[in-house]
Formats: C-alpha cells, structure tokens, sequence
C-alpha cells in the first residue's frame, strides 16, 4: 500500500495520465488521493491503473474511483493483485535548479541542472572544472525549502552548447549518476510536482488562448 504523502500516478479508462499524491489511507485496501488541478472525474466514475514507486521497485495495481471526499479529495479502492515490476522507469523532468558539486580532493563547483530524476542528473558546469569520468561526487541540492547532500558518480562530459570560438570552455555538460538511493523518495517527488505544474501551465495558456 502506498503511504501517506506517497507521489502516485494514474492511467484512466481513456489512457490520461495524472500525477497525484496519496492524502490519507482509510483502509488496507483504499486510500485519498488529491483531485489534479483542471481535471474533473467522469461520472460514473471508471476504474484507473495506480503505480507508485518505492527503491526497490515500480508497484501497479487497478484501482475503483468511489468518489469524492468533502475536501474534494477522491476515494480509490485497490482491486486485485498488486503487481511489482522489477524495472523502474526513471521519468526525466527538465528541473532546473542550483546545486554544488564537491570532489573528495577538490573544492566545491557550482552547477546548475538541465534535467533530473531518481537515478541522476545532467547539470551545466563552468568549463575549468575538472570532473574526471567514475569520480566521486558528493552533490548538494535544493527544491522547494527541502535540501539534502547525495553521492554521484560521473558519466561523461561534454563541451556546453555555447561553446563557440569566442567561449571556447566556456562551459561544459556533465551526467551524474546518483550511487546512493536514500533520497529517491523525495527526487521523484519533485519530478512529479515539476511536471504537474508544466501541464497545469500548459493547460492555462491553452484555456487563455481560446
């Protein structure tokens, strides 16, 4: 069962897809779940795909809509077996935020992200920064007041997008991949928050354009 707080996503019976969060668990079998921002439910309401994630794992299980809660919250009651699937899909959100890169034997590097999700990060770096591919990086990073330290290892790096003959090193590309998962929780929260608010924008200035 996903937890309280716990990012969900659901697929309903005409394959729309929305990020959710789960709000309150009332049984072993049903939890709340917060209504996405623009989308109303059909009446009746359908059956929906759930999956969550947890370090080990992707879970999947279908799902009734029973209704609406007075906070305007929806019921969802879990039916049948829940399905594990061993392969996470890793969703890659382009997140752009500040962090700091620090080596076991250099100083700290400030960066800043292209894209993030669970299991790494691409991040713009100055171009006299030294990242040696399989180095050992300690990454500080920070979202939405939340802030923590995690370990990554380097990918590659590549010369940045502006790296013209007036810039010539400018700036640099470089994949991280994260080598700790105790923070996995709460990155892919962000993803999903990340994206809920593109598609809540998205979604504005379609409405605006009308």
């Amino acid at each position: 069962m996903p937890e309280k707080g716990t990012p969900v996503r659901f697929v309903t019976a005409e394959d729309e897809t929305f990020e959710s969060e789960v709000r309150g668990v009332i049984s072993q079998v049903s939890v709340l779940v917060a209504v996405p921002q623009g989308h109303q439910p059909a009446d009746p309401l359908p059956p929906v795909t759930v999956s969550w994630f947890r370090p080990e794992a992707e879970y999947r299980v279908q799902a009734l809509l029973c209704g609406i809660d007075d906070n305007g919250w929806l019921e969802l009651r879990l039916q049948g077996e829940m399905e594990r699937i061993q392969r996470r899909r890793h969703v890659r959100a382009g997140l752009v935020m500040d962090v700091t890169l620090t080596g076991s034997d250099r100083g700290a590097v400030a960066a800043t992200t292209l894209d993030v999700s669970e299991s790494g990060m691409r991040c713009r770096v100055p171009g006299s920064a030294v990242l040696p591919t399989d180095d050992l990086l300690t990454v500080a990073l920070s979202f939405g007041g939340e802030r923590f330290v995690v370990s990554a290892r380097v990918l590659w790096t590549r010369a940045g997008e502006d790296d013209t003959r007036e810039s010539r090193g400018a700036t640099q590309v470089a994949a991280l991949q994260f080598t700790e998962h105790s923070q996995a929780d709460t990155i892919r929260k962000w993803v999903f928050e990340f994206q809920l608010r593109e598609r809540n924008q998205l979604r504005a200035a379609r409405l605006h354009q009308q």
